[in-house]
């Protein structure tokens, strides 16, 4: 998926109250935890017990996600994350 910052910029949500995942499409929340299962797997896989080895699995977690997008995208011809948000955005001071 595209980093945090990047897709909500996409989204148009500039508030950092505004949950992102609840503005995902279906495809984005699946690629999301497919990232965060693969990495969970791997920590657990390999007994992660430092922190540089429970980022590396999750640098590769999210790399699993990253080249399910990249396929989806070629074999589609279109982007997954897109400017469509799930919920209505709220209104301005909410």
């Amino acid at each position: 998926m595209a980093p945090p910052a990047a897709h909500r910029e996409v989204k148009k949500l500039r508030d950092n109250k505004i949950e992102l995942a609840d503005h995902m499409t279906g495809l984005e929340l699946a690629l999301d935890r497919l990232g965060k299962e693969a990495a969970k797997e791997f920590c657990i896989a390999e007994d992660t017990k430092t922190q540089k080895s429970t980022h590396d699995a999750s640098v590769r977690g999210a790399k699993v996600a990253g080249d399910a997008r990249v396929e989806i995208e070629k074999q589609t011809g279109r982007s997954v994350v897109s400017s469509h948000n799930f919920l209505p955005k709220p209104a301005a001071g909410s």
